[in-house]
């Protein structure tokens, strides 16, 4: 198991046990990425570990249960470390390579703040069912941005050994999923293939779904950050790149729909995401081959 899928479960782990995962203060690995190579690079990175230890100290252990009467001040005491965040890495230039990673962060961070607003407002409306949804998005929310993070200011261990090997492991996982025969790490991805229903009754095993998908994806992402094309397919990477975070938003729409039990949006999500997952898959197949 890879250390960022222990990540996602330890952070699950937190929120069934009633602990707010997104709130609660993580420790950044030691990683065996080289250091910064020029000065532009440093400074991104720079700015990424300062960004990430300010959010990490503006967190607490509040929100883990709809009775935490701490629980709005904690989250209004954080949403200005991660709005900050957010603009920083906006206005800076990013490095080649970490444009699309740097942007999903920026993506899950945004969709962070609306999930720790949605606790809040499901706090405030005596809403335990949409509470408990919220909590477990927003703690899976903190598995997601850490990795990243960490990947993006270079302190992130790697799992693949080079640009191919990433290239053969999305592959596979990928062509799985769309071909309804997926491996273990490519079951959520073809769930949500398969269009599963992601409101109403079933709507915890969907959001688990979603998580899983999103996982997926930010390994992909990872690997390919840490292991950049060759410069003959950097046209087809991008196309590939491209169509997982089109597919990410497409997650993060899902998980939105859910928040507000929208059904007909979820379903649009849901079509979004297979498209988007199908044009990955053709993308993957291409750079393989090349």
């Amino acid at each position: 198991m890879s250390l960022r899928i222990v990540a996602a479960v330890a952070v699950v782990a937190i929120a069934i046990a009633l602990v707010a995962g997104f709130l609660a203060t993580h420790q950044s690995p030691t990683g065996s990425i080289p250091a910064a190579q020029d000065k532009q690079v440093k400074a991104y990175q720079d700015m990424m570990a300062s960004d990430y230890n300010a959010f990490a100290s503006a967190t607490s252990n509040h929100c883990g249960a709809i009775d935490d009467q701490g629980c709005a001040d904690a989250v209004a005491h954080l949403l200005p470390s991660m709005q900050k965040w957010v603009g920083d890495m906006t206005a800076f230039k990013t490095p080649a390579g970490l444009v699309v990673l740097d942007g999903r962060l920026r993506a899950h961070i945004t969709q962070g703040m609306v999930e720790l607003n949605a606790m809040v407002a499901a706090q405030r409306s005596h809403d335990p069912a949409r509470f408990a949804l919220a909590m477990n998005a927003g703690s899976y929310e903190r598995a997601w941005i850490d990795p990243a993070s960490f990947t993006l200011d270079g302190t992130y261990p790697e799992a693949a050994a080079s640009y191919r090997t990433a290239i053969s492991g999305a592959r596979q996982s990928l062509n799985s999923c769309v071909d309804s025969s997926p491996i273990p790490a490519a079951l959520a991805c073809a769930n949500l293939y398969g269009h599963e229903l992601c409101t109403g009754s079933t709507v915890q095993a969907c959001a688990s779904d979603i998580q899983g998908a999103e996982t997926q994806i930010q390994n992909f992402l990872i690997d390919i950050a840490q292991h950049p094309a060759p410069r003959s397919l950097s046209n087809d990477d991008r196309q590939f790149q491209t169509a997982l975070a089109q597919a990410d938003d497409a997650l993060l729409a899902l998980v939105n729909a859910q928040l507000t039990d929208d059904s007909e949006k979820a379903s649009a999500a849901e079509v979004s995401y297979a498209s988007f997952v199908e044009s990955a898959a053709a993308a993957a197949r291409t750079l393989f081959s090349a």
